[in-house]
C-alpha cells in the first residue's frame, strides 16, 4: 500500500497535480509506518519530503529526509534496498538544501551522497551516475548552469538503465542547456528525451514550458518542430 501510494505521489507531482499529491505522499508515511519496515518508511519520508519541498517548507522536508536516513544508518545498509534508499535520501535532501538556497548545506550533502555511492558495498554500478546526475540538478538550481554542463560532462546516457532514468538524464540536460542560452543543444536534449519517454517532454509542466519557449524564440532550430508536435498534445 505504501509503494503504491508514493508512486501515486510521483506520478501526481511529475505532471502537476500537486494539491493531490501532497494528501497522497501522507497516506504513503502512514502504510509504511504500520509496515515497520526501515525501506517503506524511508521511501516514504522521501515522497514526503519532495511534497514539503514544493510547498516551500524546505527546512521540514530536509528534517523529514534525516529522520529516514538515520532510520536506514542504523540498520548497518546491509542490502541493496537499503543501501539504494539511502542514497536517493540522502540526494533528495542535498538537492532539498539547493531549493532552500543553503549552497553549503547542498554541496556538502552531494559530496556525502557520492562518497556513499563509491563506498557502501550494497551499492550498484549505476549509483555513482545517479549521485552524478543529482549534483547536475543541484548546480542547476543554484542558479549556476555552467558547473551543472560540466558535470554532465561526465557522464553518458550508457550509465542509466532504464528508459526513464535516461529520459531524466535529457531533460536535465535540456534545463541547463536553456539556462545557458544554447537553444540548438537544448532541442537536441529534449529529441533524445522524446525517444526514450516521451511523457518526460509532454508531460512535465517545467519541461512543457521549455519546449513552448524553445518554439516560440528560436523556430528556425533544425529539429524544432519535433518536441512542438509532442506538447500540442494535451498534457497527462
Amino acid at each position: 500500500m505504501a509503494a503504491s501510494y508514493r508512486l501515486a505521489t510521483d506520478t501526481l507531482n511529475e505532471v502537476g497535480i500537486k494539491p493531490t499529491a501532497r494528501p497522497t505522499a501522507d497516506r504513503a508515511v502512514l502504510y509504511a509506518a504500520r509496515s515497520d519496515d526501515a525501506v517503506a518508511i524511508a521511501a516514504s519520508a522521501k515522497a514526503l519530503g519532495m511534497m514539503l519541498r514544493v510547498e516551500g517548507r524546505t527546512d521540514l522536508a530536509a528534517a523529514v529526509m534525516t529522520r529516514g536516513v538515520d532510520r536506514l544508518a542504523s540498520t548497518g545498509l546491509h542490502t541493496t534496498a537499503q543501501a539504494s534508499q539511502y542514497l536517493r535520501l540522502l540526494c533528495a535532501r542535498a538537492y532539498t538544501y539547493a531549493w532552500a538556497g543553503d549552497r553549503a548545506r547542498a554541496l556538502e550533502g552531494i559530496v556525502e551522497a557520492e562518497h556513499a555511492a563509491g563506498h557502501i558495498p550494497a551499492m550498484k554500478p549505476t549509483s555513482w551516475p545517479f549521485a552524478r546526475l543529482y549534483r547536475l540538478n543541484i548546480h542547476y538550481v543554484l542558479g549556476d548552469a555552467g558547473t551543472a554542463l560540466h558535470v554532465a560532462r561526465d557522464l553518458r546516457v550508457g550509465m542509466y538503465p532504464t528508459p526513464e532514468r535516461r529520459g531524466r538524464y535529457y531533460t536535465d540536460l535540456a534545463r541547463s542547456w536553456w539556462r545557458w542560452g544554447k537553444p540548438e543543444q537544448t532541442t537536441t536534449a529534449l529529441l533524445e528525451a522524446l525517444e526514450q519517454v516521451p511523457g518526460e517532454v509532454r508531460d512535465r509542466p517545467s519541461i512543457r514550458m521549455i519546449a513552448t519557449e524553445l518554439v516560440d524564440r528560436h523556430p528556425r532550430v533544425a529539429g524544432v518542430r519535433q518536441p512542438a508536435k509532442a506538447i500540442s498534445r494535451p498534457a497527462g
